[in-house]
C-alpha cells in the first residue's frame, strides 16, 4: 500500500523522483546541510513552541530543518527564542524546512533550500536560521501575522492582509502567473487572476504544489498543481494566478494536506476535497473530488460542532470542542489515526484514547491540533504534548523510532 501511495504522490504532492518519493517513509538523509542536494527524507520533522518564546524542534535533520547543527533527534531540541510579543508567534513545516515567525516582525527560516524556499536570495541549505527577504531589495519581509510552508515553496499573511509566496513556483505554487518556471529565492506578492494582488486575506494554507487563502469575506481562494482537484474548482488544471473557489462560503478555517484539502465552515461543518484515493476527503468514497464535499462519519451523518481541522499527507483531524471529540480520517499504514490499528478510515471515526483537549480555539502561539507527513500532534488540557504515527526519524518525539498507533507524550513536553 506505500508503494502506491507515493507512486500517486509523485504527481502531486513533491516535484522529485519517485525513489525519493519512497524515501518519505522512513530512515535518514546523509544530506550536508549547507548544499543544495535533494533530500531524501520529506515530512519526517517535528516542531513547536513550548511557550510563546521557545521554539523546541525534534526529528530528521538532514537538511538542516531542526535549526541545530547538531544530527536527527529523537527528543525535542532548542532551536530558536522570540521575543514575547503580542502572544502570537508561530511556525510551520515543509518537506525539509521550517519557518518560525514573531507577529507583527520577521520570519527566519531553516532547512532545504534547493528551491530557494527559505527566502534569503540563495538555494543553499542552512542549519541556522536565515531571514526572508523582500523581493527586489535588501529588506526584510517584515509585519507578518501567519506562515505556511508547502513541500517546497513557502507563505506568509502580513497585517495588512497581503500573501507573499518564495520557493519553488513550477506549478504555480506561488501564483505568480507567467513566472512558472523559476524559483522565487526572495518573497513576492500573489496575484489574483485578473492581475491585481490578493488583498484581504486572514490565513494562508500550503499543500505539496499547491496553495489556499481564506479571505476575510469567508471565501477561499486557491493556485498552483490540481491535477487531483486539490484546487477546488470543478477542474483538474492547474492555476498560476489564485482563483476563487465559488462553490465555498462561510469559511473560518483551511487547511492543505499533499494533494487534499480541508475547509471548516461556520457552522461546525467540515468540507474536503482533492486526492482521495485512501479516504483522506472523509465522505465515505475514494473518489477523488474536485469541489468540495461533506465530511461524514460511518453512517453518513455530516460531523458538526467542529472548532479545528487539520491535514496532513494523507490523513484528516477534525475536533469537536463541545463534546470533546477528535475525529480521525484517511490513511493509517502508519498508525497516524490514533486508533490502536493500521486500518484506513473512509469517514470520520471518533478517538478517544487522548481527551480532554486545551479547548476549543488553537493556541496564539502554535497549533493545538496538527498532522504533517504521516503523523499527527495534539494538546491536552493539562498542557502536555501528545504524538502518533510513523516514527522512523524519530518524529512522535518520545525518544525511539518506533511507529506508534496510539497517542504517546512527548519527551518533555
Amino acid at each position: 500500500m506505500q508503494r502506491t501511495i507515493f507512486s500517486r504522490l509523485s504527481r502531486l504532492a513533491l516535484p522529485v523522483v519517485a525513489a525519493s518519493l519512497l524515501a518519505a517513509c522512513g530512515g535518514d538523509s546523509s544530506t550536508s546541510s549547507t548544499t543544495s542536494v535533494l533530500p531524501t527524507t520529506f515530512y519526517a520533522h517535528n516542531a513547536l513552541f513550548s511557550n510563546n518564546t521557545t521554539l523546541y524542534t525534534w526529528g530528521n535533520n538532514g537538511s538542516g530543518e531542526l535549526g541545530r547543527t547538531t544530527g536527527s533527534s529523537l527528543v525535542p531540541g532548542l532551536a530558536l527564542r522570540f521575543a514575547n510579543y503580542s502572544a502570537g508567534n508561530g511556525v510551520s513545516l515543509g518537506a525539509n524546512h521550517t519557518l518560525a515567525f514573531q507577529k507583527y516582525s520577521t520570519v527566519r527560516t531553516f532547512g532545504y533550500n534547493g528551491y530557494g524556499q527559505l527566502g534569503n536570495g540563495t538555494t543553499t541549505s542552512s542549519s541556522t536560521p536565515v531571514a526572508v527577504r523582500k523581493s527586489r531589495t535588501s529588506a526584510s519581509l517584515s509585519g507578518v501575522t501567519a506562515v505556511a510552508a508547502g513541500g517546497y515553496h513557502s507563505l506568509a499573511l502580513d497585517r495588512n492582509g497581503n500573501v507573499w509566496g518564495w520557493g519553488n513556483n513550477t506549478l504555480g505554487q506561488l501564483g505568480r502567473g507567467a513566472f512558472t518556471n523559476l524559483s522565487t529565492m526572495t518573497a513576492e506578492r500573489v496575484i489574483e487572476e485578473g492581475g491585481l494582488e490578493i488583498a484581504g486575506v486572514t490565513k494562508v494554507a500550503a499543500g505539496g504544489n499547491y496553495s489556499l487563502a481564506l479571505l476575510n469575506n469567508g471565501s477561499v481562494w486557491s493556485w498552483g498543481y490540481n491535477a487531483l482537484g486539490q484546487l477546488g474548482v470543478d477542474d483538474t488544471t492547474s492555476r498560476f494566478y489564485a482563483v476563487p473557489i465559488t462553490s465555498l462560503t462561510g469559511v473560518v478555517q483551511i487547511a492543505a494536506g499533499a494533494g487534499h484539502a480541508l475547509a471548516l465552515l461556520n457552522d461546525g461543518t467540515v468540507r474536503a476535497w482533492g486526492y482521495n484515493d485512501y479516504g483522506q476527503v472523509g465522505d465515505g468514497s475514494t473518489t477523488t473530488r474536485t469541489t468540495p464535499v461533506q465530511v461524514v462519519t460511518s453512517g453518513g451523518t455530516p460531523i458538526t460542532g467542529i472548532t479545528l481541522i487539520a491535514a496532513g499527507l494523507d490523513h484528516s483531524l477534525a475536533y469537536n470542542a463541545t463534546t470533546d471529540t477528535l475525529y480521525v480520517w484517511g490513511y493509517n499504514g502508519f498508525g497516524q489515526l490514533g486508533l490502536g490499528d493500521t486500518t484506513v478510515r473512509y469517514t470520520a471515526t471518533p478517538i478517544t484514547s487522548i481527551t480532554p483537549f486545551l479547548g476549543s480555539t488553537d493556541l496564539p502561539y502554535t497549533r493545538q491540533l496538527f498532522a504533517l507527513g504521516h503523523y499527527s500532534r495534539v494538546r491536552k488540557s493539562d498542557g502536555s504534548w501528545w504524538a502518533w504515527g510513523q516514527n522512523a526519524s524519530g518524529q512522535v518525539g518520545d525518544g525511539t523510532t518506533t511507529n506508534r498507533n496510539v497517542p504517546v507524550q512527548i519527551n518533555g513536553l
